[in-house]
């Protein structure tokens, strides 16, 4: 039997590091990409993922029925009437190894050619791939098969053989596992890895990849389920993968996983170091890869993605121009790569982002041209949700802000038709619908109620995704109870707050979270009515304290919550001067120096009034700080104007040079 030459070129052979290589920036860049080599997604009828289920049902149950099974030998007969990568070379050869093993004598011929070329062929490349059993067993053999045996015989005893084929099952398992919500084939991709890891001896030329791809997994399932220890085990996977590194590209994989790691923990928790550390990692990974590699497209935009949550945390002006500016560099050097739609994607995210913040048409515009690009080359992604949501968000924020109707329409029927184009069972069917059900509850509200219609069916179908069915339940909550405030239904209000507890006891991630506690005080407070029961005005209280409090919320956000926290405190004859005290120095907070005077101004009417609010509050109690308040509250352009002209005498006295540069600083501000 004659295996066609194997597509990779001759250093990607056999090779498990280009494997992890291959899928450079993949998850971060939200583009999900078909690697090349080792573990790619095979475009084929056969799925490697479907022969490694038979083997894998005698491996670990001793089912030998499937893997016997009629079928197996015409889906491997299939796989050889085209040319073959290494994955699929060694799927067939584990494949019929297994089946000569538990067949008869007489019926073993077939198999036996099989396997005897296929390892043949994967001796020339990698021979730690070949089970040392087999060897074992050819010196047992003669036959037509002389040039297979000899090369088989003479190779050499190792140590690392077994590690690296846990390694090959593990990631042709994650590989196929990723692009499906497959979570047991997953588990068992982290399993074969995480026994490769442990095995393979710490000087192989693989560990480092080994380490990546095992780290890879875990982040995997960390971000699907959020089990705590899956996140720990890919925290501890990725940094043995920097540790091990032998080449620059080594460096590179184990920092990029090492990355996307502490990206996701922050997504979880919010804690401010996961994202430093996560910002630095991808760095140091960029100052490893040289210029023109087809990965610094992924890279660049994984680090647009994690300076604007930085600059979502602290406001920092400079962290969105730089978010800018990374996401545009990705997306002009992902042009022509797997990673494009992903840059484009995420160019576009902080270009919307810097339009929330200034309100300048223009960054919008190009937002919605980079989205609609993205739909443009990637129609068929497994990301068509995120992507979809995209396009209709801000085709829904321009509607809102122009009111053209043409506007409304494309982000309905954009979103109708990325759903025809999945399929219940889908990876992202749930987020899809619940895609469709945002754009129709702002269409209007004669749509609202097919739009809650359309939430229920994603919470179905999100039936066994915990990471979506939080944002389909919250979304639930949030429709339902824009129905009560339209139309007064009690079972609505129920619902909404039901959907809305629900959500923040399945493990969301700390934006939603922080919206969903704002949106469940504001059930609440629609309730009290209701039922009468003043627990409902203290639980708002507590949601909305919490949601101010949060250094990690946005700015805006936690002005909104502090103002309704005072005001339920207020009417209860509760204290206040806490709750008031946040919201007004929230205030510079929100109308930072970054900004031009006409964003500041803009900014600051979400704080109209609430000078005059924290001043009578305060008043009865302590009339001096009643009067700070409103001054700081009313103040607030002025007295940055004030503090640019602040008297350098003294500094200029101690460093003239110092002074005149603080100087510039002022007049620039001012």
């Amino acid at each position: 039997m004659y295996f066609r030459s194997i597509r990779e070129s001759p250093r990607e052979r056999g090779n498990l590091a280009d494997s992890a290589r291959a899928l450079l920036g993949a998850a971060l860049t939200g583009a999900h990409v078909a690697p090349t080599g080792l573990g790619r997604k095979v475009e084929m009828s056969v799925s490697l993922a479907v022969l490694w289920d038979r083997y894998l049902a005698y491996a670990d149950r001793q089912d030998a029925e499937p893997v016997l099974d009629a079928q197996t030998r015409r889906d491997v007969k299939e796989l050889l009437d085209a040319p073959m990568s290494v994955a699929e070379i060694f799927t067939v050869a584990s494949v019929c190894w297994l089946r000569l093993q538990l067949l008869p004598p007489d019926r073993r011929q077939w198999d036996v050619t099989v396997a005897l070329s296929a390892f043949a062929s994967l001796a020339e490349n990698d021979g730690d791939l070949v089970p040392r059993e087999l060897v074992a067993w050819l010196n047992e053999m003669d036959g037509p098969h002389a040039v297979e045996l000899d090369r088989l015989r003479a190779l050499p005893p190792s140590a690392d053989a077994t590690p690296l084929q846990h390694a090959m099952i593990g990631e042709i398992l994650l590989h196929d596992a990723v692009h499906d919500a497959d979570q047991a084939a997953l588990v068992r991709s982290a399993k074969h890895l995480t026994d490769a890891a442990m095995g393979v001896s710490p000087g192989h030329p693989a560990a480092s990849a080994v380490h990546a791809n095992a780290a890879l997994a875990y982040a995997t399932l960390y971000e699907r389920y959020g089990a705590a220890g899956d996140g720990d085990a890919a925290l501890g996977a990725a940094r043995l993968a920097v540790e091990a590194a032998v080449t620059g590209e080594d460096q590179f994989i184990g920092r990029l996983r090492l990355g996307l790691v502490q990206q996701l923990r922050y997504d979880r928790t919010g804690h401010p170091a996961d994202l430093a550390e996560a910002v630095e990692a991808n760095l140091l990974a960029l100052r490893a890869v040289p210029e023109g590699h087809p990965a610094r497209g992924g890279l660049l935009s994984n680090l647009s993605v994690m300076t604007r949550l930085w600059f979502e945390l602290d406001g920092q002006r400079d962290r969105l121009d730089q978010a800018i500016s990374f996401g545009r560099a990705g997306a002009r050097e992902a042009v022509g790569t797997a990673d494009e739609p992903g840059a484009l994607s995420n160019c576009g995210l902080a270009l919307r982002l810097a339009f929330n913040v200034t309100q300048a048409d223009e960054y919008l515009e190009e937002a919605i041209d980079r989205f609609r690009r993205v739909l443009e080359i990637a129609p068929l992604s497994t990301n068509l949700a995120g992507w979809t949501s995209n396009l209709c968000t801000s085709l829904i924020v321009r509607f809102q802000r122009h009111n053209e109707q043409a506007d409304i329409e494309e982000a309905v029927s954009t979103a109708r038709r990325a759903l025809e184009a999945s399929r219940p069972g889908h990876l992202h069917h749930a987020a899809i619908l619940a895609n469709l059900a945002g754009a129709l509850a702002s269409a209007g509200e004669d749509a609202l109620d097919e739009a809650i219609t359309i939430s229920r069916k994603a919470i179905e179908a999100a039936a066994d995704d915990s990471g979506h069915l939080v944002h389909t339940t919250s979304q639930l909550g949030t429709l339902v109870l824009r129905r009560f405030e339209r139309c007064g239904h009690r079972a609505d209000i129920e619902e909404a707050v039901a959907a809305l507890s629900a959500t923040l006891h399945q493990g969301v991630p700390h934006d939603l979270r922080v919206q969903v506690m704002d949106r469940l005080a504001q059930a609440h407070i629609h309730r009290f009515p209701v039922t009468g029961d003043p627990a409902e005005l203290s639980t708002a209280a507590e949601l909305w304290s919490g949601v101010a409090e949060d250094l990690a919320a946005p700015t805006r956000q936690r002005l909104a919550a502090a103002r309704g926290w005072a005001n339920i405190a207020y009417l209860a004859g509760q204290p206040t001067a806490v709750a008031y005290t946040l919201a007004v120095d929230l205030l510079p907070r929100l109308a930072w120096r970054g900004l031009t005077r006409e964003q500041r101004e803009y900014q600051l009417e979400a704080g109209a009034g609430l000078a005059g609010e924290a001043a009578a509050a305060l008043l009865p109690g302590d009339p001096g700080e009643a009067l700070r308040r409103a001054e700081a509250g009313r103040a607030v352009l002025w007295s940055q104007t004030l503090e640019t002209r602040t008297d350098l005498a003294a500094l200029r006295a101690r460093s003239p040079e110092v002074a005149d540069r603080v100087a510039a600083l002022m007049a620039a501000l001012g």
